[in-house]
């Protein structure tokens, strides 16, 4: 249920502020985020997965992001690479809700590291491989 409500709120995303190589979105997906991401891990996907983006600050309570990027990047760039993140969160978020408690740490941790090692870009599907959720391969990963 959750997850659904959060697959229709993943289209909407608003420009509330912005200045070149900044910008402040209201991303109401955000709220409806299960609460097993924590935000430092939420920042930390949507940094990874953004290309060209130098920092992500969240906060769930206004459902908002504030992102400072490479000023090559456009606000129409980061509107749809913040769209291609929450899209891989919603697909990610019943298997990572789904390990026991104390395995989230270490998945996150091998997820983290799989995302850095892809070229992560919207448009692009990703396939996270089942070693991100089993406990990794011989490399961690």
């Amino acid at each position: 249920m959750v997850l659904n409500a959060l697959s229709g709120l993943i289209a909407r995303v608003d420009v509330l502020h912005s200045l070149p190589g900044r910008v402040r979105l209201h991303v109401p997906a955000i709220a409806s985020v299960p609460a097993a991401w924590s935000i430092a891990d939420l920042e930390a996907v949507a940094v990874r997965t953004i290309a060209g983006v130098r920092r992500v600050e969240a906060s769930r309570p206004t459902s908002t992001l504030l992102i400072e990027y490479e000023p090559s990047l456009t606000e129409a760039d980061i509107v749809l690479f913040v769209r291609a993140a929450l899209r891989l969160i919603v697909e990610l978020a019943p298997r990572f809700t789904a390990l026991a408690p104390d395995a989230r740490r270490s998945a996150m941790d091998r997820l983290l590291g799989f995302l850095d090692s892809q070229d992560v870009r919207p448009g692009v599907s990703l396939t996270v491989p089942e070693s991100v959720w089993s406990g990794g391969d011989r490399d961690g990963r």
